[in-house]
């Protein structure tokens, strides 16, 4: 939830007694466990990590999707240019890059709050998140 609000994700509103809300996105919380070295012992350690993501498939298609995702093919020509010229190659994570992406289309989405956010107090109950950015 701090990388959400450090990054202005969403702006919290109350659905209370409005009636325009009525087409507003499910977000589910998703929990995985992802490998984290090992312990003295040898055994392997695990890093608890949350994401809350949108149910996308509830929002209407209005226009062609795409990703912003390198191309395959892309890729392998950079990869022999960069060999044949003797460049260096890095690879660079950003966390929670995503969370940067504007919102790029008029319409405005808004989503409740997965139910394990009510339940640990992170949102309120009746609460909606019209997002700023993506989720």
């Amino acid at each position: 939830m701090a990388s959400l609000e450090a990054n202005t994700v969403f702006e919290r509103l109350n659905s209370t007694g409005m009636t325009e809300w009525k087409n507003v996105v499910p977000a589910r919380c998703v929990l995985v466990l992802k490998p984290d070295g090992e312990t003295e012992s040898g055994q392997p350690k695990v890093k608890r990590k949350a994401r809350i993501t949108i149910c996308g498939n509830f929002l209407p298609q209005v226009h062609e999707c795409s990703t912003k995702h390198l191309d395959i093919n892309a890729l392998r020509l950079c990869l022999v240019l960069a060999l044949q010229c003797r460049w260096s190659i890095a690879v660079v994570d950003v966390s929670t890059a995503f969370l940067n992406a504007e919102l790029t289309h008029s319409r405005k989405v808004c989503t409740k709050p997965p139910g394990i956010c009510i339940k640990f107090g992170l949102a309120q109950p009746g609460e909606v998140w019209s997002l700023t950015k993506a989720l």
